[in-house]
């Protein structure tokens, strides 16, 4: 419940795409089949997506920081 709050919603939207991507795999599974290529490519676009925003989120924001050394000039 903790981790949810401090969570921002943008990264919160990205654990509803993961889950869409582990219930295919359950899916391909249990249909005992791999994926079609452009099934695939989906799923594998949904990860980069994913890895992406969590990229974006975990840099520092650099317009803070120039703001903060030109309010010291």
């Amino acid at each position: 419940m903790v981790a949810s709050r401090r969570l921002p919603l943008a990264l919160a939207a990205q654990l509803i795409v993961a889950e869409t991507v582990f219930g295919l795999a359950y899916g391909f599974m249990f249909e005992g089949r791999l994926p079609f290529p452009s099934e695939a490519m989906g799923a594998a676009l949904q990860v980069t997506g994913v890895c992406v925003a969590i990229a974006a989120f975990s840099k520092p924001c650099v317009s803070s920081v120039v703001s903060q050394k030109s309010a010291w000039i």
